[in-house]
């Protein structure tokens, strides 16, 4: 069931992917339902989940009329976000992780920001949601551009400055910036390979200065489960983006190098998290291939060109302090990871 788009009030299509969440989906599909913007379509993507989830979405679609469930064999998250997309009539898009909350007045205002400022996306904030209950803001807020509207260039300058975080969840956009972007289905860390993509096929890009998303805190980390392929896929979303950033701005480099220098070291701190657990063979292999990139993105800008934090980090790992590393990595970013299975 589809809902036609009304006069002058804009569809909004929310997408949700699930699997394996029936503890968070029922929080999360009320949160979606309350928002004060009405004329939205909740597309439920129920992706081959075990459990309830599948049910528990037809029981929500009979009490409102709004929601659209699709249910569909297992492939990830990616390719739930995908099908959602094929399946979207919104004049507008907006994701939703399934074990997370949004504020009644998301839509609402990111619509209104959008429409007023002429953007083709909105990037908002967000707060930790964690295990009792409590939320918490981001750490990297005080840095977050709020209020600005800016160029595809600019908004991806704030990405490798780190002064924004490159999340689907937290990007509102004109549906139509997804006609030749996807995420890119069985690989980890899809939104990294994804955002900066969306970024580059907008004109505009307004940073909301509010919280409108509760990211839950979950102890069920990927990094628990010795997922060799988040290594291997931030890696290799990495490297995507380097070639992406020599080719189209090159005065940028040695801005978005850094950036890559970043990821890299938090990708050999995540394998290092996981020694004990991997083969060592598995995890000497990861461990060269990792350094041979790093020195690669190094080499592109020299030595000179590496920041302070940066060249801390890398000396700390050539000099096996990986918990020093660790130290300075985590007071680097005051960030955890995004680590929950949903988000990798």
């Amino acid at each position: 069931m589809g809902l036609e788009k009304q006069n002058t009030a804009p569809l909004v299509s929310i997408i949700i992917p699930i699997y394996k969440v029936q503890d968070y989906l029922n929080d999360c599909i009320e949160s979606v339902v309350h928002q004060t913007y009405t004329n939205i379509e909740i597309i439920l993507v129920d992706d081959g989940s075990p459990d309830r989830c599948g049910a528990m979405c037809e029981e929500w679609a009979k009490h409102d009329a709004r929601i659209v469930v699709l249910h569909k064999n297992n492939g990830g998250l990616s390719d739930a976000r995908n099908y959602g997309l094929d399946h979207a009539h919104g004049d507008y898009v907006v994701f939703v992780d399934s074990d997370d909350r949004i504020e009644p007045p998301l839509v609402q205002d990111a619509l209104h920001s959008l429409m007023e400022h002429n953007a083709q996306i909105v990037v908002y904030q967000y707060r930790f949601l964690y295990p009792n209950g409590n939320l918490a803001p981001d750490p990297g807020s005080a840095s977050f551009p709020a209020g600005q509207l800016c160029s595809a260039k600019k908004a991806l300058e704030y990405i490798w400055q780190d002064q924004v975080q490159n999340f689907s969840w937290t990007v509102f956009a004109e549906t139509s910036l997804y006609d030749s972007i996807r995420f890119p289905e069985g690989r980890l860390v899809e939104d990294m390979a994804t955002t900066y993509r969306l970024f580059q096929a907008s004109h505009s890009v307004y940073f909301l200065g509010k919280d409108l998303v509760q990211y839950r805190v979950r102890n069920d980390s990927i990094l628990s489960n010795s997922n060799k392929q988040i290594i291997t896929d931030m890696a290799r979303n990495i490297s995507e983006i380097d070639s992406f950033a020599s080719q189209h701005y090159a005065d940028m480099v040695a801005i978005e190098r850094n950036w890559a220098i970043r990821y890299m070291t938090t990708d050999y701190l995540w394998l290092y998290q996981m020694k004990d657990r991997l083969p060592q063979d598995t995890y000497h292999k990861l461990k060269q291939m990792l350094m041979d990139q790093l020195h690669e993105e190094i080499a592109d800008i020299g030595w000179g060109s590496v920041s302070n934090h940066n060249k801390l980090k890398v000396l700390a790992i050539k000099m096996r302090l990986m918990p020093l590393f660790a130290r300075i990595s985590a007071m680097r970013s005051g960030r955890a990871p995004s680590s929950r299975p949903s988000d990798v």
